[in-house]
This record gives C-alpha cells, structure tokens and sequence, in this order.
C-alpha cells in the first residue's frame, strides 16, 4: 500500500481541503487482483470533514469497475484519515471439490449467496443461508448413494435423513454437529450458546472433506478389485 498519500477533497460547502491518508488501496474489492487504482475524486461527507469517501476505478482491463473507500479521521497527533472500508465487494467463489459440486450444484449456489450475504454484513442471513446449503448437500450426497430412495430422501427431516442414509463415522458424525448449529442459526433460542456460524462454516467445511474422501475412496476400490492381476 501507499502511506501517507495526500490529496485534495472536496466539502459539501464547495470549499477543498488538503487531507493526509493512512494508505490508498492495493488491492481491488471486485476482481480481487493487486492493483495500484486510478483516482477519480475524494469527497468529505459534513463539513467536519471528519469522513471522507475516495472513489477510485480498477485500472485492469479486464475489470474497470469503480469502487469507494471510506476514510475517517480518528481524534490524533497525526490527524491522518484511516480507510475502513471498501464498497461495493465481491466476495471470492467458494472452493468446492469437483466431485461435490457435480453432486449438488445447489449446495455451491446457495453457500456462493451466504458468502454474498457475509461480504454485505447481512450477518442475521449468513447462517441461515448455511443451514439450507448443508441441507442440499446432504440429501444429494445421499440420493446419489441411495438413487432408488430419492423421494424418499427429498421428503425426510435433515436429522432423520442424516442418521438413515448418510454413511457411519466422521460424515455422519460432522454433518449431525452442523445441523444443531445451523437448526440454532434459525430458532429463536441457541441451543449452542458457545459457537457460533464460523464453527458451522467449519463443520461443513469436514463434512465436505469426509464425503469426498469417502466419494475417492469407492471410485478407487471399485476401480481395483482385489483379486484383479
């Protein structure tokens, strides 16, 4: 980053101001590429001049887009304005293994929004948005072990779906612990007052890593019987 960049501002009255800066951006919040960004203007928001907002354009040609940072100055000797933030953000794809997004492409549709959800600080929607995706991921991964019980799956309550088709040992065990937090992220009353979404993002999270463990696991055995010269 930049350090203590100066720059002129302008204030609501019309008036400009000379302002000192902690740091520009290095790195663009839309494609997510180290850049060095085009300045387009800085604005102060009152005329305190306590916040001021920095608008800036991604030079990459293959992004362009424009984006604000928002500066504020904290009372100090410096009287520097400090970024806090960038908007708007796009939040990176989640990485899904290939096997598991074949499986259920709703699970990586529905975990990709929760992601937007977390970039735009709608925190209440996060785990909610988690809840369903696990539920998805669940009952695909299972409907494709059990294809001749597919309706029957698609009908079934998460917990009694998990306990009946999902195989025994750390699946299992990992996808039942991310459903008592994602059922708390959409009650009224925690059951589990001491975590929290980011020990459900980490319960998924294993319970993916088991399924594609498992998922490798019976293509190689399959693939080389015993027996076989």
């Amino acid at each position: 980053m930049s350090y203590g960049e100066q720059v002129t501002a302008t204030t609501p009255s019309g008036n400009t101001v000379m302002l000192q800066l902690d740091v520009l951006p290095d790195m663009c919040p839309m494609c997510h590429h180290s850049m060095e960004p085009q300045r387009i203007g800085f604005y102060a928001i009152g005329d305190d001049v306590k916040r001021v907002r920095g608008i800036f354009k991604c030079p990459r040609k293959v992004c362009q887009e424009v984006f604000i940072g928002s500066y504020y100055r904290y009372d100090g000797p410096d009287q520097r304005y400090k970024l806090i933030h960038l908007a708007p953000s796009r939040p990176l794809p989640v990485t899904v293994p290939e096997e598991i997004a074949k499986i259920s492409p709703t699970y990586v549709e529905i975990r990709n929004q929760a992601a937007a959800a977390e970039a735009l600080k709608l925190n209440q929607l996060v785990g909610m948005g988690l809840r369903k995706a696990l539920e998805f991921l669940v009952k695909d991964f299972a409907i494709s072990e059990h294809p001749g019980e597919a309706e029957n799956i698609k009908k079934m309550l998460l917990g009694p779906c998990i306990e009946k088709y999902l195989p025994d040992g750390n699946i299992k065990a990992c996808a039942k612990r991310a459903t008592w937090l994602g059922n708390d992220e959409t009650h009224y009353i925690r059951k589990w007052e001491d975590h929290d979404v980011n020990d459900l993002k980490e319960l998924i999270r294993l319970t993916i890593n088991w399924i594609d463990s498992h998922l490798a696991t019976k293509r190689f055995v399959g693939g080389m019987p015993e027996g076989k010269p």
